[in-house]
């Protein structure tokens, strides 16, 4: 626990490996908001995608009912045929289906124009993400990078601390031989 303070206030002291600690955190940092970003893109993809297949299961059911007031609009127009006063009671029937007809064929315009909308923006959507993912990757291995010159700074420190101290073991000892060969003259 000592040695780790030890390293820690050697790290701060020198100004290049606090820089270089500021940009490990910072690069960790920016990680951290872009896991955010791809989330947040995730899941607005996914409500995209559930918006769209919503907007399909309309557009099935306008077509369903498209053709089903197309089946009713042929049987007005040959109930028509059989008689006078049926024309007339038909007439109204066929006028009010053709409104409707008419109204369901631009709903089902206007939702196919929504999903080829929708089509376009998840693609941009999915564009986006495989960007974001892309960026992830390249984060990653800058973090990997980081933490492999850490603990190369470390190995380089430890290595340094060990021959610092071996010079200065070294060096009591030269001092106690020359203190003992001095105290040996003096006795002579």
């Amino acid at each position: 626990m000592g040695e780790q303070k030890l390293e820690f206030s050697c790290m701060s002291e020198d100004p290049n490996v606090a820089t270089f600690e500021a940009k490990i955190k910072e690069k960790i940092y920016e990680l951290q908001i872009k896991r955010n970003t791809l989330s947040e893109v995730r899941t607005k993809l996914h409500q995209e995608f559930l918006e769209k297949h919503n907007l399909e299961l309309s557009l099935e059911k306008a077509t369903r009912e498209c053709e089903e007031i197309r089946i009713q609009l042929d049987v007005a127009i040959k109930a028509a045929r059989h008689g006078e006063s049926e024309r007339a009671n038909n007439r109204e029937v066929l006028a009010r289906q053709s409104v409707q007809l008419e109204a369901t064929v631009k709903d089902r315009n206007f939702l196919q124009e929504q999903i080829r909308n929708l089509q376009l923006e998840n693609s941009d959507l999915q564009r986006q993400l495989d960007q974001a993912d892309e960026k992830v990757k390249s984060h990653q291995h800058l973090q990997e990078t980081c933490k492999i010159k850490e603990t190369q700074w470390r190995t380089y420190f430890d290595t340094l601390q060990r021959s610092l101290e071996s010079e200065l073991e070294e060096m009591k000892c030269k001092k106690v031989m020359k203190m003992e060969s001095s105290k040996q003259c003096d006795f002579e």
